[in-house]
């Protein structure tokens, strides 16, 4: 995750302007939060995210 810097396991989310800019499910939505209240952290630029759904075979193997 691009924001708490820890490995994403099971639900990310790709920034669809970013292609770098990876949110773990926790800082997605609380990034969703702080925007909404304009934090700093995302008043520089809009972002949009996309879900990707991790299989679960796939999330346990991380």
């Amino acid at each position: 995750c691009d924001h708490c810097q820890n490995d994403v396991v099971g639900i990310r989310f790709d920034c669809v302007h970013c292609p770098a800019l990876t949110f773990c499910e926790k800082c997605e939505q609380q990034a969703t939060l702080d925007h909404s209240r304009e934090n700093q952290f995302l008043q520089q630029q809009q972002h949009v995210f996309k879900l990707i759904m991790v299989p679960q075979e796939e999330a346990n193997q991380v």
